[in-house]
């Protein structure tokens, strides 16, 4: 699954934590949480990228 960064977030300049931390994560490969109970509900992400 890979991150994604609101595009205000992308937009914004302040400091190495934003930059390195949020933005150079943008587009990058994240590991899911082992357990299932863990791990971002499905339905909710689509709710939030219609």
């Amino acid at each position: 699954m890979a991150s994604h960064v609101r595009d205000d977030i992308l937009q914004k300049e302040d400091g190495p934590m934003l930059k390195h931390g949020l933005v150079g994560a943008n587009g990058q490969v994240i590991s899911l949480p082992h357990r299932l109970d863990e791990r971002p509900d499905r339905d909710r992400l689509a709710q939030r990228f219609e």
